[in-house]
């Protein structure tokens, strides 16, 4: 439900946690979270965010946008090219059709004079012990993800000046992907 509270909350440099708590109050009060689905979202997460360079940028954005839906064209030849293995690129080769449209929802992309972000929340567990190895995996899990929003973007505003990074809300940390 991380997710959705940061599809609502307002973007705000001084967010505090007594203010994110606020706002989940207020979300249950107004049916949007049930109180139980409430209990799973950490403040403290959602205001460190608030207090990280990503949120402080998100926030003095030109414009922002946030769970923006979006389709896809694809040929099957591009979805090759992304495989990670010889083998699953034969496998798509052979077993998908020759286009594919591909839905999916960007989770918040900005402009400022940086160019266009886009930023993709996960809330994987990240431990304390071999923490650098597990960021690195999850940067790997998810860069072929981000790297079809950032074709998105780029079809979308017809520019190359677009960054992309995970945020990883139980490391209070941003992890930039190379395009």
């Amino acid at each position: 439900y991380m997710h959705k509270v940061m599809e609502l909350i307002p973007f705000r440099e001084d967010m505090e946690e007594s203010d994110v708590r606020d706002f989940l109050s207020l979300l249950v009060k107004k049916n949007v979270l049930a109180p139980e689905e409430a209990e799973t979202v950490s403040c403290g997460q959602i205001a460190a965010f608030f207090r990280s360079e990503a949120g402080r940028r998100v926030c003095r954005a030109e414009w922002v946008r946030r769970e923006w839906p979006f389709t896809l064209k694809k040929s099957r030849e591009e979805l090759a090219a992304m495989a990670d293995d010889p083998e699953t690129a034969e496998i798509i080769r052979l077993q998908l059709p020759e286009e594919l449209l591909i839905q999916g929802i960007i989770d918040c992309c900005f402009e400022d004079g940086d160019g266009i972000t886009v930023l993709d929340y996960k809330t994987d567990y990240v431990p304390l012990r071999g923490r650098e190895e597990a960021v690195r995996q999850i940067q790997h899990r998810y860069e072929k993800q981000v790297s079809l929003y950032r074709d998105v973007i780029r079809r979308a505003f017809d520019t190359d000046r677009i960054r992309a990074s995970l945020y990883l809300f139980r490391a209070d940390r941003l992890i930039d992907i190379s395009l």
